[in-house]
This record gives structure tokens, sequence and C-alpha cells, in this order.
């Protein structure tokens, strides 16, 4: 929850609750009685804070469970900590609060409670929270190593009270600090770690303060502007200066994307018997202090630096709009995490806090995926003897295999599914078992991973005394195919996405040997996250009047969101009028086209994608004709045209309109023009925006010798003919939200002697990198006419493979990519992060669909149609 408590500590919580009971707040006398004799009747009526007992249908306490609130000396202090649990026995899940120094027990209890049927929850508040706030606490105690001793001490209480050999370690916000850091370091404690909203380092305050700045002025908040202007960014002067970004960056939105304040979650917590006021006043006077002692140390943590490698399952809960700590950091630090089994749960309607936005997909996730030793999948040789790893099983040397399914309650072990054989040089196996209950099984062979077919479920399970009578499959080698290197995870989400499923991305310790994405995997970029990695390419319809898009291209781009892409990209929007191919191109050069664009980007999010949009201008190749109509210039206004530009007086090719050569007054108001259009485009509500810089248009004929003979500033060295590209970008970046991608589509080579080519490109991504740019858009070509270009599949695709490399830059790879198994190479072998497909989406609008299918997923339909297709396959 939100950490905002205001310089007087206890005062904020006398505000929340007089908004929670309507009360006015009037600084007369009388209403100061008024509210000290309500307070005191309020605390005479809530009494002391207790927690009920479980009870049956008869009203008796059922046996074995436990209900404690206690109080305990944990690090030399006196602390308090809560058991609860139907059942003693139940996993231990020790809950670590936000803050710090903020105290959510009471809100897990009344949010969570179905939790405490599966586990032995320990709630407990660290020091310097809640009941565990003294004025006499040392503040030198309150140091994050001192914590993290507090935590060794409250696992060696629960694992010697209740008998358990390890315990989960769930981390909220700030408890995710101490938890991470105890999970990396006591393994033999630890049977699983869970971060949700997870901290990673010290970025993450830099991008919650942009977040807010951005749309303070996106909602022309004076308020939050003048308040911000005050506050420097990160690193903060003051807790005061944290304080108020905090407050306005849940207030914009960022903290609670459910209908959902701290207020709130206070009256929340009152409600609970666990709560009362006077635990109210602790909290404001715990948070603060606790946030005061500790803020110096929390602003110089680097946990994803530090804290890698985890020997227990680790799970990372994050809501896709949490901009307190920012998603995006905690999944980068994912990324980059070696557990043996590690997972990442989106919650799509949450921010900082799934718990209480989401509460019972929150408990689905931790009883259903974290719950340890329930229904765990065990894979082992065919003699029975089960591993010590449950995803993975070495080589046995009859070549027979034994999958099923790991009971902790039965006391036959596991219930085989499968029995099989391989071939020779097989030395490990592993398994996932779908939503769908398919088996899907991928062998190792000589450290190659090979994606096995025609695996067979074992439906009947209660015959157990008929193991052996298992379909057997025989392995043999013809069987191997071509490598997918893909990942190979615990049963998969992929099948139901969109469709309400849970949102994963699972791995298990193998797929440190294998790329840890495919084409199917989700991408996030900055705070936009694509649900795979297929992207529509921005291409021209010619089939607008003055500019305005209509129905027919809402139809064309809405299809292709439906059909499943991960990204719909708008086609070459014009930033002027004199910036169009043709007089039918798109145009966002006027206010009036904002609304039929914005129609456009609702509908395809609306559908699951992610909405884009390339800003165009085609400098000395605008003015023509429509290609079905020839294509040619339109050279006088009689036809249709209007004069060009571009960085020089020379034509694309003969017959062509000779350009007017840009005067510097030309190069600013174009600047100006590219500016206002981004404007327009996130007023229109595109996550995504792309400026086009390839093809031979206006971008590109300023970078390539061939159209560029200008002798200032703009033309000679590679310094100059980047110089207008790298204005317009810079300028790009600083109007579109930190938190939104920028991206920006090249030619790598124009594919003729003396022109740009990919040494340039190369330097000239490393420099668009620096301005902030997050992907290239990787083509080539149409600078000029007489350009020899070897066209083949994926003829494109290396150069994005070399800007990646040694630009270090995310890129698009497109080019005659029509099927879906090449597609996944381009990911799988680290060529492209994004798959551009242009085409074969006009021949196919549900391509994404197909590929799903292709690659053995069940396919993402939208639900009006998935229902019809599934009702059909019956």
């Amino acid at each position: 929850m939100t950490e905002y408590v205001d310089p007087a500590g206890a005062a904020e919580s006398r505000r929340a609750m007089a908004s929670a009971t309507g009360s006015p707040i009037k600084p007369t006398r009388l209403a100061l009685i008024s509210r000290a004799a309500t307070m005191a009747l309020l605390l005479l009526c809530t009494g002391c804070a207790h927690t009920v007992p479980f009870r049956d249908a008869k009203d008796r306490i059922i046996p074995g469970s436990i209900a404690t609130m206690e109080t305990t000396t944990i690090g030399g202090i006196s602390q308090s900590i809560w058991f609860r649990s139907i059942s003693r026995s139940n996993p231990a899940l020790i809950l670590l609060h936000g803050g710090p120094g903020a105290s959510e027990s009471a809100l897990f209890r009344h949010y969570n409670s179905a939790l405490e049927q599966h586990f032995l929850v320990v709630y407990w508040e660290q020091r310097g929270t809640g009941r565990s706030f003294h004025p006499d606490i040392p503040p030198a105690s309150m140091t994050i190593a001192q914590f993290v001793r507090d935590l060794d001490e409250v696992v060696e209480m629960v694992r010697q009270r209740f008998e358990k050999d390890k315990v989960v370690l769930l981390g909220h916000s700030w408890g995710t600090v101490p938890g991470t850091i105890y999970a990396s370091l006591h393994a033999e404690k630890i049977s699983a770690y869970v971060g949700i909203a997870q901290i990673a380092d010290v970025p993450g305050r830099c991008l919650s303060y942009a977040f807010a700045v951005a749309e303070a002025r996106k909602r022309r908040n004076s308020k939050a502007i003048s308040e911000l202007r005050i506050v420097d960014p990160p690193p903060y002067a003051s807790v005061n200066e944290m304080l108020t970004t905090g407050k306005w960056v849940e207030q914009l939105g960022g903290v609670f994307h459910a209908d959902l304040s701290t207020g709130k979650l206070i009256w929340s917590a009152l409600r609970t018997d666990e709560a009362s006021l006077i635990d109210l006043v602790r909290f404001g006077q715990g948070n603060r202090f606790s946030l005061i002692q500790l803020e110096d140390e929390i602003s110089r943590l680097n946990l994803s630096e530090r804290y890698l490698s985890f020997d227990m399952p680790v799970f990372f809960l994050l809501g896709r709009y949490d901009r307190h700590v920012p998603a995006t950091l905690a999944e980068q630090y994912f990324a980059r995490i070696k557990a043996p089994f590690k997972c990442l749960v989106w919650f799509e309607h949450s921010a900082h806090n799934p718990p209480f936005e989401e509460p019972a997909k929150f408990s689905q996730v931790l009883i259903e995926r974290v719950l340890p030793y329930r229904n765990r999948l065990a894979i082992g040789s065919f003699d029975g003897l089960r591993c010590a790893h449950p995803t993975q099983v070495t080589y046995a040397s009859n070549r027979e295999w034994c999958i099923g399914i790991y009971c902790n309650n039965d006391p036959l072990g596991y219930i085989t599914l499968l029995r099989f054989q391989t071939s020779a040089g097989v030395d490990s196996i592993y398994v996932s078992i779908q939503a769908t209950g398919r088996i899907q099984l991928v062998a190792r062979v000589n450290r190659y991973f090979f994606d096995k077919g025609k695996i067979m479920p074992y439906h009947d399970q209660s015959k157990r005394d008929k193991f052996g009578d298992a379909p057997s499959v025989s392995e043999a080698e013809s069987h191997i195919t071509t490598p997918v290197l893909r990942q190979s995870a615990a049963p998969s989400a992929r099948s139901s996405a969109g469709q309400g499923a849970i949102q994963t991305q699972c791995q298990s310790e193998h797929d440190r040997e294998v790329p840890e994405v495919d084409l199917l995997s989700p991408l996030t970029i900055r705070n936009v996250t694509f649900r795979n990695r297929i992207a529509m390419s921005p291409m021209c319809m010619y089939s607008a009047q003055d500019g305005f898009a209509n129905d027919f291209h809402l139809v064309h781009l809405g299809s292709r969101a439906i059909g499943g892409m991960g990204l719909v990209m708008v086609e070459a929007t014009a930033v002027t009028a004199e910036g169009r191919i043709s007089p039918s191109d798109m145009g966002i050069w006027k206010d009036d086209h904002i609304e039929p664009l914005a129609r456009i980007a609702r509908f395809v999010e609306a559908q699951g994608a992610v909405s884009g949009i390339q800003l165009a201008h085609a400098g000395r190749k605008a003015s023509c004709d429509a290609p079905w109509t020839g294509g040619n210039s339109l050279k006088t206004a009689t036809e249709g045209g209007w004069p060009v530009i571009g960085p020089s007086s020379l034509p694309f090719d003969a017959g062509d309109p000779i350009p007017a050569a840009m005067s510097d007054a030309d190069i600013e108001h174009c600047i100006d023009a590219w500016e206002s259009a981004a404007r327009r485009a996130l007023e229109a509500g595109f996550k995504v925006i792309e400026l086009h810089a390839a093809h031979g248009y206006l971008m590109h004929e300023f970078l390539s010798p061939i159209s560029n003979h200008r002798t200032d500033e703009y033309g000679g060295s590679l310094e100059n003919r980047m110089r207008l590209l790298l204005r317009v970008a810079g300028r790009l970046r600083e109007v579109i939200p930190q938190d939104l991608p920028f991206f920006v589509r090249i030619s790598a080579t124009d594919w003729a002697d003396g022109g740009w080519d990919i040494e340039q490109s190369v330097v000239l991504c490393r420099e668009l990198k620096a301005l902030g740019a997050d992907l290239i858009d990787v083509s080539s070509g149409g600078t000029t006419p007489d350009a020899k270009i070897p066209v083949a599949r994926g003829y494109q695709v290396p150069f994005a493979g070399r800007i990646r490399d040694e630009a270090e830059i995310r890129t698009g790879g497109v080019g005659l990519i029509t099927d879906s198994q090449y597609a996944d190479e381009i990911i799988t072998s680290g060529q492209a992060d994004l798959v551009f497909i242009g085409r074969e989406l006009l021949r196919e609008p549900y391509w994404a669909i197909k590929a799903q299918h292709t690659m053995g997923v069940e396919p993402a339909w939208p639900i009006p149609y998935g229902y019809a297709v599934k009702r059909r396959a019956k």
C-alpha cells in the first residue's frame, strides 16, 4: 500500500478517519472537543484488537487450528506477531509487509483470508511498525541488516515451534527487500520466495517521479505540477520530497488501478477484528519513523545486481499498472534471476497492490502455484526412482522413462501418466503438463533441445495397480525434427491468453541452457507489455481523404488485433500535408485527425493488442499517385500534386519533380511538425510511436550521401547527416512519457555503392539509444531506384541481429517473413526482439492465431470466436 503520511504523523490517521466517517475538519474549539469525545467513544467501542478462532458449524473451535496474536522479543525489542491457520500442519507462509513501517496484516486478513485454509499464515509487524513501534527503539537499529536478522529469528521461531523444515517467504514492496536478501542467503530454510511489487534498484524511483510529472502534465493538474516542481528528481533531499512524489503517484493512478485508495484500505483494515483506532495511530507514527530512519539506505539499494541466485522456486507477482515500484524493472530483474524454477504472474487490473486490487486471483496464485508439495510434477526412470529435482531426470541406461504426478498424501508416491522410450543420446527429459491436460515433452540430445511429438497422456489414473499398462511411445530418432529452442516451463498460461487466465512467464532450471523467450513470449518495454513478439508492420493503404482515418482503417487494423497480434502499427501517417506520399495517405497534421485515430487505438487496445503509429514525412518522394493507378509523380496542382522538399535539389528518379532544398526555417518547421504530431498521437491514445527514417523518405534522405549533398551542418560528415534525425528523435523522446516506448524505423543499407550502409547504421543506432529510443525497426533500401536488393526470405534480418549486438538495443526484424517457424527462429536465435509481419498479414489477418496453433499452443481466440471453434471441435 502507499506509504504517504503527512509531517504530523498521526494527523494523517485523523484525516483518514474523518474521510471515512464523512466528518468535516473544522478548526474550532467545539469541533475539537466533539472530535475528542467521538474518538474516545470509538476507542471504547472498538476496544482492544483480537483475532477470532476457527470454528465449525456447531461453533466449536476446530481441533488443530491456530489463531493467536502475540508479542515476543525479536532482535532485542518487543515485536508483534500473529499466527492463523485452520491447521497447524499447513505449510508456513511468512508475510513481509510494505513500507517500511506500513503494517498490512489486517488488510491481508480482510482481502486474503482464504490463504489461512491452505497455509499457516504468519503476520509479522516488523520493528518500528504498528504494534512493534515503540518511541524508544534505537534509531541505529533501523538498518536493513537488522531487519534481515530479525527475519531469521522469525523463521527459526516458526520452524521450531511448528516443526517445519522450510517456510514460504512472501514480501510486498519494501518487504521484498529483506525477503530477497534472506531468500538468496538462506535457501536451506526457504521452500519458495514470492515477491509482490518486487523492488529491483534505485532507477525505479526515477521512473516513478517521471510518471508523476508526465501524468500531471497530461491531465493538466496544476496542483500536482506545482508541488512536483518543488521536488527535485531522485535522489530525494528529504523524506517529505519522497512522500510528495508518492502522494501524486497514487492520485494519478500509479498505486491503485482498481477502485481503491489508501483511505479505503484503512477503512477496510478497521473493519477487521485485528485492528483498532489505536493501531491506526501507531501506523502513522511507525510509518514516518521507519521511513526517516531507512530512507538513506533504501535510496542506495541495488538488489538486481547483488542478489541473482536463488536455490528455491521464485515467484514475482506484478501489477501491470504499478508506477510506485515500476513493474518493468522487476520484470528485467526476473529475467536475470537464476533459480531451479521461476514464474512471473501479471495482474492485469492492478497497480502496486495485487493482493487488495485482485484478491481472488492473488489467493488463487498462492494456493495453486506456490503452495509447496501439492501435486508436484515428478519424473523418474522406469524402475520408479524419483529424482531430486521434480522437473528434471538424468538419462537412464535402458532409455525407458516414466512420468507421473507426485501427490504428497498419496501412499503410492506418484501416479504413472506416461511410459515411453527414447533413442540413444538423450541425457535429460523435461516435461510440462498444459492446462488442456496435454503432456509436452522436451528431450536434451547432446545439449540441444528437441520438441518431441506424439506423446499421449495416460488418462486412466485410477487404475494404479496397472501401471505397466500405461501407453508406451517409441521415440526413435526419426521423430526428432528441426530443433525448437523454446521455453519448456511449468503449466503454460499461453493457451488461455486474453481470456481471463492468469498470465505467467514460468521457467525451470533447464531454461538456462535454452533461450528464455520465443515468438509467443510477452515482451515488456518500459511500462508497455506486448502479449507476444508479433507486430503488424505499418503498410500504406492509400485509402484516406484529407488525411482522415475511416471505417476501412478501423476494420483493416482492428481485424489484425482480433487476429492475435502483439502490436498493431498504423501506417505511415504524415506530419504535414506536404509530407504525404499520395493524396490518399493518412495524416496527423491537424487536431481534427485525432478522434478518428483514437477510435482505432481504443478498439485495438480493447482486443488485447498494443496500438502504435508510425509518424512520417515523404520528403522528395511525396506527391505521387496511388500504386494501383501507376504510382507516378503528381507534378502539378491540377493533377492533385504539390511542391516537394528534400535535403538537396536532387530528384529520386529521372523525370520526378526536383525538390526544393530545405532552408534552416524549413528544418525548424519540420521538427515542430513532428513534435505536434507526436502530441496528437499521444492524445489519440497510442502506446507506441515510431519515427519513420527509412525507405528513402525525408529522414533517410538526410542520412544518405546519395540524396544529401548539403555543405552546411546537416550535410557532409556522418555526424552532420545524422543531425536532423537525432534532433527529431530527441524532441519526440521529450514529448513521449517515460513509461511509453519509442521506436525508430531505419533502412540499414541503401544497397548501393557510396550510399548509407550497415556500419553507419550501427553508429546511428547507438546515438538513438542514448537519446532514449527503445527499439530499431530494421528495414532497408528506398533511396535510389538503382539499388540491387538480394530479395529472399528474411534478407533484412541479419541487419537487425548485427544492430542488436553491436548497438546493444532491441530490434525488430522485417522482410519476407511468412511462416511462424522461421519467425520463431528469428526470436529464439537472438536476431530480433519483435518480428514485423507485412504483406503476409494482408493474405492472412489471423496469422498470429495460426502461429499459435502451428507452434503447439492452443490459439487465443477472441471469446466469441473461441466459443464457436471449441463447440465445433466437440
